[in-house]
């Protein structure tokens, strides 16, 4: 084992990593370390059927197991090995596989499951079993195992139980146990088929009493904080009395020792690399700023010659705008000058067409209303003479009128002594008919006018 130093900072760390294999109060493994953990199962039915009835419920009591090699080997190639903490078979034929872990590190349920499935793979044979037949004993007509027609593979439950002496992320505070199974929603593939189960052992410090005597007493073991604890458990049940003896045996075990020595020490002289890294990464952050400092107090003196310089610039500047502001400022007001007399100017031009376009106007006026007036005679003058000459003509047309009446009634008056004259003749050859006849094609007004001509 190589020598190294442990910084100031990492001593008290050193004893509670040592503590967090050992009792506090005696030089005894805590259950808890893994390897203790296996040397209290393996090898001891008893304390194991103890255990296993305690924490899986099956629907009667395991009364006979067998411990399985811990060793699986690869299952391909390029595949490792694998190294189980406890393997079982129970007497109903299910796998079981404990584990403890100390700490939750990254993937652990993803390995749970692959565990699971290894022991799955190196215990399913060909060939009926007391496992199947006692699934089928358990389930009628609803093997527990599944099998196939060539070859009769018998395929048992398997369940992975670890103990996590830390917490799941994401979980409720009030359960400590958490069960992964095959399953849609409540309806399971298989139940039991293939399940993973964690308990939360730090969960139970403050719910230890809910749990059933069975469960309790065990859970009372991994969470004691003192070897005076565990031998009251023993004085309490005497088949934890084995468990005391098995620990007591482990941690005497020379082998054991080195074993958890160098993980202690191995652990924290990581951590005091890291240490020393960290503090060459400070040093280096130190050179870092102090060269900064360096370099940015360089910076402000050129920064501050910048712009004194600058500052110089912009007072020249400002010397040639206000020059260039003066001379505009001058030549503003010139035009500003000249700007004025040309409005003067067009105003008095302005005021002079104002007034020559108000004598035209006056003029426009007065010959308007001359024109008006000559207007306004002709008008009077074409009325009278318009008067005068529909006076004569209306005097003329009523004499052409009274003439043609005359003429008219001359004729008339020749055409009824003609037409009368007529009459009588034909009265007096007799011919009253066609006289009737003639009076009948002659209006009533004619009749009459000839008869009055006749009286």
């Amino acid at each position: 084992m190589r020598d190294f130093q442990i910084s100031s900072k990492f001593e008290d760390q050193l004893k509670a990593g040592r503590n967090g294999l050992y009792f506090p109060d005696a030089d005894i493994f805590r259950p808890t370390w893994d390897h203790a953990f296996k040397a209290i199962f393996l090898n001891h039915q008893e304390l194991t059927l103890r255990f296993v009835n305690a924490f899986f419920d099956f629907e009667s009591p395991i009364t006979d197991l067998s411990f399985l090699s811990t060793e699986i080997e690869p299952q391909g190639h390029d595949a490792k090995s694998v190294r189980l903490d406890v393997a079982l078979r129970l007497g109903n034929g299910t796998l079981i596989d404990l584990e403890m872990q100390t700490s939750l590190k990254a993937g652990y349920l993803r390995r749970s499951v692959l565990y699971a499935a290894l022991l799955l793979v190196t215990h399913t044979k060909k060939g009926a079993s007391h496992a199947k037949r006692h699934s089928q004993e358990k389930n009628p007509g609803k093997p527990g195992l599944e099998s196939s027609s060539h070859g009769h593979v018998a395929q048992p439950n398997v369940i992975s139980l670890t103990l996590l002496n830390d917490l799941l992320p994401h979980k409720n505070q009030d359960k400590f146990r958490h069960s992964y199974q095959l399953r849609d929603g409540d309806d399971f593939l298989d139940k039991d088929c293939f399940r993973i189960d964690v308990i939360e052992l730090p969960r139970l410090r403050q719910t230890l009493d809910t749990l059933p005597a069975s469960q309790r007493i065990w859970m009372r073991l991994f969470l004691a904080q003192s070897y005076s604890e565990v031998r009251q458990l023993a004085r309490e049940e005497p088949l934890f009395s084995k468990v005391c003896e098995v620990l007591e045996m482990v941690s005497k075990n020379r082998k054991m020792q080195d074993r958890a020595r160098m993980i202690w020490e191995g652990e924290f002289a990581v951590l005091n690399e890291k240490y020393i890294l960290e503090k060459e990464r400070l040093d280096e952050k130190i050179r870092f700023e102090r060269e900064m400092a360096e370099a940015r107090a360089k910076f402000e003196s050129e920064a501050a010659e910048a712009r004194a310089k600058l500052e110089c610039e912009r007072a020249q500047l400002e010397s040639e705008a206000a020059e260039a502001r003066a001379k505009l400022e001058c030549e503003r007001a010139q035009l500003e000058n000249e700007a004025a007399e040309a409005k003067a100017k067009l105003e008095c031009e302005r005021a002079q067409l104002e007034s020559e376009a108000a004598e035209a106007k006056a003029k426009l006026e007065c010959e308007r209303a001359q024109l008006e007036s000559e207007a306004a005679e002709a008008r009077a003058k074409l009325e009278s003479e318009a008067a005068e000459a529909r006076a004569m003509l209306e005097s003329e047309a009523e004499q052409s009128v009274a003439k043609v009446q005359l003429e008219v009634n001359a004729k008339l008056a020749d055409s009824e002594r003609a037409l009368s004259g007529a009459i009588r003749s034909l009265y007096a050859a007799g011919q009253t008919a066609e006289a009737i006849a003639v009076l009948m094609n002659l209006s009533t007004d004619r009749v009459i006018e000839l008869l009055k001509t006749q009286s």
